[in-house]
């Protein structure tokens, strides 16, 4: 059991090294490595969740949209009965989450979420400044826009049970049912609340009850009907006044008792809600990828970027990370892994109020002008790296001190020749 998880974790390792579009590879690899594919699968899970979630890697939906897996993205895990976790993310455009299998890369189950119609709005914006940035830039890009605070808030769960349990033709809904008895329980009452309103109308020495008149429904036909009879009899006599009286304070005694539990549950059910919806800041979290793999010329690579805007700062704020991996293989084995945070300002004029589509306009060329230093500053030191740095790892002369007089050497072989065979 011990050299199965030994294995395990320097499989789970692997998987987080894996160089862009090359995990299929490695994990058949670590799958010869362990030789248990079901100790495998459900020890990896952890580390492929990692790798798909910090790679922003991209699953194609049933309904033909794409899914961004990362962490703006992440909403509620669900929970089964048997305690397994399923994550899910959500798909900002139609507004849904979705759960995703990360050893398939599918996703499954649509539930939707909350929206914020002013939050909305802006993150359209955004997400088409971002989607026409991308496709100039990007031969293959995909980017995502989310409103940061509410990709957490899924619906509540009586929404996110969409479909409930098929069941067999006779068998007993338990849940309906104790529905049911609760919705006939107040019967009994609103029965006895009508008799007692009718003898007040009856009588004006009977002292109305106003709690009685504001909670009690309307009469229906058949309870007008049931409260006929007792109306008479009230103008025979007090004694009937008297008893009247005792039932009204025994009713009125009795009536708080059985809607108490109704208003509790709603004021539950209002709570729940409420815990769900959490007041919204405008906060969104752009994603940019950009995948190019080409494994029959040996290369792969990936750039990330992911920002950050802030408008109920003050000032508005846009914090970003850059990051890039590649990987060349031909005959050997080398990848470039870069993580740059650029320096990123928003002119003073943007902030909240500010117009959704000037604001999209304005961060997005902050974006671009950020990216576009970024890889003329990694072009640079590429060209000092070939003309500086792999020149001082090796001497300019040999030990002599002296330069090699490269026309001479066939003259020095020579008379090396020459003098051993004299010798």
């Amino acid at each position: 059991m011990g050299d199965v998880q030994a294995r395990l974790k320097a499989a789970s390792s692997f998987i987080l090294q894996s160089p862009p579009g090359e995990v299929n590879d490695v994990f058949n690899d670590v799958r010869a490595l362990v030789g248990d594919d079901e100790a495998l699968e459900a020890g990896i899970l952890p580390a492929l969740e990692q790798y798909n979630v910090e790679q922003f890697i991209v699953a194609d939906l049933p309904d033909k949209t794409q899914l961004l897996v990362c962490e703006a993205g992440h909403a509620q895990d669900d929970v089964s009965s048997s305690g397994n976790t399923t994550s899910r993310f959500i798909e900002p455009n139609s507004g849904t989450s979705w759960s995703f299998d990360h050893l398939r890369l599918t996703g499954s189950d649509p539930v939707p979420v909350h929206i914020d119609t002013a939050c909305e709005v802006i993150r359209k914006e955004l997400e088409e400044a971002a989607r026409r940035y991308g496709q100039e830039f990007f031969a293959e890009g995909v980017s995502k826009v989310f409103t940061t605070y509410q990709t957490r808030l899924v619906k509540p769960k009586q929404a996110h049970q969409t479909q409930a349990p098929i069941q067999e033709e006779g068998e007993k809904d338990v849940v309906k049912e104790d529905q049911e008895m609760t919705q006939e329980e107040p019967a009994a009452h609103e029965e006895t609340e009508i008799v007692v309103q009718t003898a007040q109308r009856s009588s004006e020495e009977v002292p109305p009850l106003a709690e009685e008149q504001a909670t009690a429904p309307a009469e229906t036909q058949e309870d007008s009907e049931m409260t006929s009879a007792p109306t008479p009899a009230v103008d025979q006599g007090e004694d009937i006044i008297e008893d009247v009286q005792a039932d009204t304070v025994t009713a009125a005694a009795e009536a708080p008792a059985a809607v108490e539990p109704e208003v509790k549950a709603e004021e539950t059910k209002e709570e729940e809600v409420e815990e769900v919806h959490e007041p919204l800041q405008k906060k969104f979290s752009l994603y940019f990828v950009g995948n190019k793999y080409n494994p029959s010329n040996y290369w792969t690579g990936r750039w990330r970027s992911s920002y950050v805007l802030d408008l109920s700062s003050s000032p508005a704020s846009l914090t970003g990370q850059i990051q890039l991996n590649v990987h060349f293989f031909e005959q050997g084995n080398v990848q470039l892994s870069t993580s740059h945070q650029p320096k990123l300002e928003l002119p003073s004029s943007i902030s909240e109020s500010s117009s959704p589509a000037e604001l999209a306009k304005t961060v997005l060329k902050v974006i671009g002008k950020a990216e576009e230093e970024y890889q003329l500053e990694l072009n640079e030191t590429y060209r000092e790296m070939a003309d500086k740095t792999f020149k001082s790892l090796r001497r300019a002369l040999p030990i002599t001190r002296q330069k090699m007089d490269w026309a001479k050497v066939a003259n020095y072989k020579l008379q090396r020749d020459i003098g051993g065979t004299a010798n």
